[in-house]
């Protein structure tokens, strides 16, 4: 009887295990933009083990648009390796008149740790919003 007891909270709990792990917020931080160009994205029909059985990676016909931004942290102390994100929003209304330019950059939580992943996990690196400071001339 135990031991239904426990396979019953065992299998109830399972949600909770697939449920976000969701990142505390990061302050924003200075950002030397140094490429900003519009993609889009789709979601392939890749399939994977989970919960025993097969299940697709992304929800089948998802699809992102936005704007894939690359440069460096211009904070001291941070990492100085180029970074990739991905602006909701067109090229437009993202990518400043001249590069490279500095902007604040604030790194979004996306809740992507569920099979299949929801809408907005796609792409390989994490989403952003930012806002351009001043153009380096």
């Amino acid at each position: 009887m135990r031991s239904l007891i426990a396979a019953v909270l065992l299998l109830s709990s399972s949600d909770l295990l697939a449920s976000c792990l969701v990142e505390p917020p990061q302050p924003a931080v200075p950002f030397k933009l140094e490429s900003c160009q519009a993609i889009s994205l789709s979601s392939s029909p890749s399939r994977t083990r989970h919960a025993g059985g097969r299940a697709p990676l992304h929800i089948q016909g998802a699809e992102e648009k936005g704007v894939l931004i690359a440069g460096m942290p211009s904070k001291p102390g941070l990492l100085t390796q180029l970074q990739y994100y991905l602006v909701a929003g067109s090229a437009e209304q993202v990518c400043p008149t001249q590069l490279p330019a500095t902007v604040s950059l604030e790194i979004e939580s996306r809740c992507c740790d569920v099979v299949p992943a929801k809408i907005g996990c796609i792409a390989p690196f994490p989403s952003a919003t930012i806002k351009i400071l001043e153009d380096d001339t």
